[in-house]
């Protein structure tokens, strides 16, 4: 699951999907309840996106505050 949420391609599938669909109904094209759904489906993907990279860059952090730690005390250890 993790493999498709960081796809950029699939990213970019959905941003267009969105984009499409939300021009369509905007001009009128496509059934208003289509163009609503898409916008829902657009907006439910894009918090799980945003929810994985936040959960993703909060781990990095806490590994890198980690290694800073650890190579501080190894410094301080040394002296």
């Amino acid at each position: 699951m993790n493999q498709i949420i960081a796809n950029a391609p699939t990213s970019a599938a959905v941003v267009a999907g969105t984009v499409v669909s939300g021009t369509a109904g905007w001009l009128d094209l496509i059934p208003d309840d289509i163009s609503k759904l898409s916008a829902l489906v657009g907006i439910a993907l894009s918090l799980v996106l945003g929810w994985y990279h936040i959960k993703i860059g909060n781990a990095k952090l806490k590994q890198m505050q980690a290694e800073l730690d650890n190579s501080e005390s190894g410094r301080d250890g040394a002296k």
